[in-house]
């Protein structure tokens, strides 16, 4: 008679542990880290790796909409409802992203060179616009004002000349 090998319930401390270790060495060596240092450096076995994430895009995407979405979320954070001059706020997001990276200087690295990668999928990117859209709504109430004012600006200041399309795409 043969035993029935029941698998082990995945552990989200192994996983949360894979995405750390996954950040580190893409933020070291790009995506060309190897899935065997990453799972080394978790402290796991390879195979594990791929129990958690089938493969190395698949971890590669989460982790890409995962910093992301924590990004965004601190930016939102920075806007103050009750600021009424939209400059401010701006400038609130702004150094809110500047502090994000700062404080967090593995993840940004680790996101701008999975941003050049060709393996981020067209659905992590709906999936990342799907998820943000929410938290980017009341950021967009005072992005409005300053997009018009800079408008303003560059059609009446003396030299400048901006092309009408350049105009278009910034308001797209």
């Amino acid at each position: 008679m043969r035993k029935k090998v029941v698998a082990r319930p995945k552990s989200e401390d192994k996983k949360q542990a894979l995405l750390e270790a996954a950040t580190a060495a893409f933020a070291q060596s790009g995506i060309a880290a190897s899935t065997s240092a990453i799972a080394r450096s978790a402290g796991v076995a390879e195979g594990t790796l791929f129990r958690y994430f089938a493969t190395k895009d698949e971890l590669l995407n989460e982790l890409y909409l995962a910093i992301k979405l924590r990004l965004v979320r601190t930016m939102i954070a920075g806007l103050d409802p009750h600021e009424k001059r939209p400059k401010e706020n701006a400038r609130n997001i702004w150094n809110s992203y500047i502090d994000w990276g700062v404080r967090n200087p593995m993840e940004h690295k680790a996101i701008r060179r999975m941003a050049l990668s060709e393996r981020i999928t067209d659905e992590t990117e709906i999936r990342l616009s799907a998820a943000d859209v929410a938290a980017r709504l009341p950021a967009r109430r005072h992005a409005a004002p300053l997009f018009v004012e800079g408008a303003v600006t560059i059609l009446v200041s003396p030299g400048g000349q901006v092309p009408y399309l350049w105009l278009c795409r910034m308001a797209a």
